[in-house]
């Protein structure tokens, strides 16, 4: 199974995230404890002096289960807008941290799947999706199962390439 996604990813990646999106994932369990913690550690060494971030900050594995508290009581509340920005970048950053590690995995199309589902299905990944049926004029049948798995491998590296979230 895949293990929840780093701070350190959004990072490397330069996807900008805000305390909005982490309550999202965090509420989601894409994201641990660790994740917000490390974020107002940045945040904090960048120069806020927000007293709630500090005691994000200063937070230990022992104190994990107030994290989601702190989060919620201290976070504006999403908009329908920033739900869907949440959704995209979280989506994106799933796909990706799975595909940087598919070789850890037992059946990395299998995750795809289980990503697909839990983000509710949406269109823009459904060709990634083994059972779905090819759009683009591709027969399957007329393939063996390692061309279609390559064929699925191929396009999610595509649409990690194209897709990166901005903003």
């Amino acid at each position: 199974m895949l293990e929840t996604i780093p701070y350190s990813l959004t990072q490397s990646l330069k996807i900008s995230i805000d305390w909005i999106n982490v309550v999202w994932a965090y509420d989601r369990a894409i994201i641990d404890w660790s994740f917000p913690v490390e974020m107002a550690i940045c945040k904090i060494q960048n120069g806020s002096e927000k007293a709630w971030e500090l005691d994000l900050a200063s937070m230990t594995k022992s104190e994990a289960h107030l994290v989601g508290e702190t989060l919620r009581k201290n976070c504006q509340k999403a908009t329908i807008t920033s739900i869907q920005q949440s959704k995209s970048k979280w989506l994106y950053l799933k796909l990706y941290w799975a595909y940087e590690n598919r070789h850890s995995l037992i059946d990395p199309l299998e995750i795809v799947e289980k990503i697909y589902a839990d983000f509710d299905y949406p269109k823009e990944i459904e060709g990634l999706v083994k059972y779905m049926p090819a759009t683009d004029g591709y027969s399957p049948d007329a393939h063996s199962s390692v061309e279609n798995n390559q064929r699925l491998f191929q396009k999610w590296e595509n649409y990690l390439l194209v897709s990166l979230p901005t903003g």
